[in-house]
């Protein structure tokens, strides 16, 4: 998990699903993130939090391909972190190596169940950490 503190500046253009809103750009005092995705139970915390001192804590699962994702925000006007949910990352998991031998289908399903794995291994570290669950 990665950590970034400061105050934020800027939030870019961003497409908005139920699940989460996919943010162009993200600025906190003069670091860049670029491709943010995060959560929809986050959004509303991280806008209200804007300008003000903030920590935001992200996973970049996939590498240089991949997107950074939020996982928890620190602000003063509170700790949040979000979970996914366990059991669809297991499916995602022994459903795709079940599918390896059937011409490969399992490797499409293996690099989410990864970022799912990530993602709520930082979730874990910021719930010991006291942080709230949003839902």
């Amino acid at each position: 998990m990665k950590v970034l503190s400061g105050h934020l500046t800027l939030l870019g253009d961003h497409l908005v699903t139920p699940q989460v809103r996919e943010y162009s750009v993200i600025r906190v005092d003069k670091t860049i993130l670029s491709k943010v995705v995060v959560p929809a139970g986050l959004n509303s915390f991280l806008t209200e939090a804007m300008g003000d001192q903030v920590t935001l804590h992200y996973v970049k699962p996939l590498g240089i391909l991949g997107r950074h994702i939020l996982v928890g925000l620190e602000s003063s006007g509170g700790r949040y972190y979000v979970k996914e949910n366990a059991l669809r990352i297991f499916i995602l998991l022994i459903g795709g190596i079940a599918l390896i031998p059937l011409l490969g289908f399992g490797l499409l399903f293996l690099p989410q169940a990864f970022v799912g794995l990530a993602f709520n291994g930082a979730a874990s570290e910021l719930q010991s950490r006291g942080f709230q669950l949003v839902r």
